[in-house]
């Protein structure tokens, strides 16, 4: 046996003796002719190894009953919608990573061998893609589904965000080398059509996966932003309540067609995408996640207690 495998046996012994035999630290310490001191110490590299996992569970959360609400209003017989709840919390980051996490562990958990996984922006799939465990696939292809925004934190910057989910999961990462907005659609067909790019591009319409976060029009603070969704406005006559994917959506889930040219997915490509998940928690989110279930956009919402409660409760409306 190695040094390092007679360092994790020492390791699960102590997390044993204190979490399941109920052992006080002292006592551990006494036991294997240790200091007290040393037994924290060890208890604590349990927490970072991954030898110990604690779970707090709510008595009275309501999650899983939310989450088959949601299913039971939101499906219909030929498109089934599936819910994952976690449980909120008054400490809002905790809440969101709890969705992180629930939404890493459900992809890890469904996807297979030799998919295409498309990679949407925003920090929500970021956490997502921060919480993977690094379980490897074999033949996984991420792809962005946008271009990139100057204007964001570089870890934010799709392309980082693809390629860290294709690290995790033992893939590849096909890169999209544009930014998001363009000045004229001259330049964005160039972009499309360009021989180097283009295989890229092809695998928007070839998706097993579509990992995406869900805006709320109007929380950025980016007058660039709100200036295009304005201007979208007015071209349209239509008001926007959801961006998905840099896609415009109305509050009855309708497209918000917008002149300004953009490298992007869209959402008829969105669509043939076997699987589309959302991940997106808060009240502020409310509307914006139901415009875009309206629209049989996504089908697979993963979300937080309070964010379902609201949803279920402004459908009723």
């Amino acid at each position: 046996m190695s040094k390092i495998e007679e360092d994790i046996e020492v390791i699960v012994r102590v997390a044993e003796l204190y979490y399941e035999m109920g052992q006080t630290q002292q006592e551990i310490a006494d036991k294997l002719n240790y200091s007290r001191p040393m037994i924290s110490k060890l208890l604590s590299y349990a927490h970072d190894l991954g030898v110990v996992q604690i779970t707090v569970n709510n008595p009275n959360s309501e999650a899983k009953e939310l989450a088959t609400k949601l299913e039971e209003i939101f499906s219909t017989e030929d498109r089934p919608f599936k819910a994952i709840v976690v449980p909120s919390s008054i400490e809002e980051e905790l809440a969101k990573n709890r969705v992180y996490k629930a939404a890493a562990n459900y992809l890890e958990d469904n996807i297979c061998d030799n998919e295409t996984i498309g990679i949407g922006r925003g920090s929500s799939v970021y956490g997502l893609v921060s919480n993977l465990s690094g379980n490897k696939r074999v033949g996984i292809k991420t792809v962005p589904l946008a271009g990139g925004m100057g204007s964001i934190d570089s870890m934010y910057q799709l392309n980082e965000t693809a390629r860290k989910a294709a690290q995790s999961l033992g893939g590849v990462c096909h890169y999209v080398y544009s930014p998001v907005y363009l000045g004229h659609k001259t330049t964005k067909d160039a972009i499309l059509s360009d021989p180097e790019l283009k295989h890229t591009f092809d695998l928007w319409d070839k998706l097993d996966w579509a990992v995406v976060g869900i805006g709320a029009i109007f929380q950025k603070n980016n007058s660039y932003y709100r200036d295009l969704v304005l201007k979208a406005e007015e071209e349209t006559g239509q008001k926007v309540v959801a961006d998905l994917c840099i896609n415009l959506i109305d509050s009855f889930g309708r497209p918000v067609i917008s002149q300004t040219p953009v490298i992007a997915i869209n959402l008829s490509q969105l669509r043939k995408a076997k699987k589309v998940i959302a991940i997106a928690s808060g009240t502020y989110k409310t509307q914006a996640i139901l415009a875009c279930i309206k629209g049989n956009w996504i089908d697979t919402l993963i979300t937080d207690e309070y964010t379902a409660f609201d949803l279920i409760k402004k459908h009723k409306k």
